[in-house]
């Protein structure tokens, strides 16, 4: 049987939003989740994301992420949609776990940018799991807990549980990824012999 981790209620966490007008200001947090919310022209997500250890920037290259999430809005009683909402949501930092071992501060992780489009990206997936155990509205708050248990020789594999409130599992995920230091559009490759 699997728990859900404890962690801090969801409204009692800052938004993605909210965590990036503090950054703008100012206002220091650790790098992993400045390379999450930097992008200044964004608007708001289709997802409320609640980023869960935010300030203990000990662990920020520790190669495990929770977060809670909901669907902002009310989506229809169609349960193929609420699962395609989770599977989009499961999505947006899962791969850059693998990361946070390797990270430097000038390192732009996020393949994902706040207005959907696409930044320095040292990823490519190869494969991911998604399974289903129980059914799932979307526009409730989930935990989604994820971890790397392998980050090495160019790839990564991550594994991922989501809880609903009541602390069940309804979700579990795994996925792999290829990953690459992103060059400079002027940088050319050198031999490695």
């Amino acid at each position: 049987m699997t728990f859900m981790p404890h962690e801090h209620a969801p409204e009692t966490l800052e938004s993605i939003e909210e965590l990036r007008e503090k950054h703008l200001s100012g206002f220091q947090i650790p790098v992993f989740y400045q390379n999450s919310i930097d992008y200044e022209g964004s608007g708001l997500w289709p997802i409320d994301i609640r980023l869960c250890g935010l300030y203990n920037s000990e662990e920020q290259f520790q190669p495990s992420l929770s977060y809670w999430f909901k669907v902002r809005g009310k989506l229809s009683e169609e349960s193929a949609l609420h699962r395609c909402a989770l599977a989009y949501a499961s999505d947006l930092f899962f791969g850059s776990v693998s990361l946070k071992p390797h990270l430097r501060k000038d390192m732009k992780i996020l393949t994902l940018c706040l207005d959907h489009s696409y930044v320095a990206n040292p990823l490519t997936f190869i494969s991911s799991i998604i399974c289903f155990h129980r059914p799932v509205k979307a526009d409730d708050w989930f935990l989604f807990v994820m971890e790397a248990p392998s980050s090495c020789n160019g790839r990564g594999f991550s594994t991922g549980r989501m809880f609903n409130r009541k602390g069940e599992l309804v979700m579990s995920l795994a996925q792999e990824a290829l990953l690459r230091e992103v060059r400079q559009r002027n940088q050319k490759p050198q031999a490695k012999l």
